[in-house]
């Protein structure tokens, strides 16, 4: 995992943001690593590593769960 994904999971634990803002900075590095690709920044290889390493982090639950609504 890069350095720059443990900061923001770190500060995601912390509550120093969000679980709103982790999601929208991941959409975000999404984002920009498809871009990359297509501008021929990077490797497939090298977007199919930092993509699962964003796959990693999204599913992980943090914090205590949020409350929602049954309808």
């Amino acid at each position: 995992m890069s350095h720059e994904y443990r900061i923001l999971e770190q500060m995601l634990i912390k509550g120093k943001i969000s679980r709103q803002e982790f999601k929208e900075r991941i959409d975000a590095e999404y984002n920009k690593l498809e871009q990359e690709l297509m501008n021929d920044e990077i490797t497939p290889d090298e977007h199919v590593e930092r993509y699962n390493t964003l796959m990693e982090l999204e599913p992980q639950s943090f914090g205590p769960p949020e409350l929602h609504e049954h309808i």
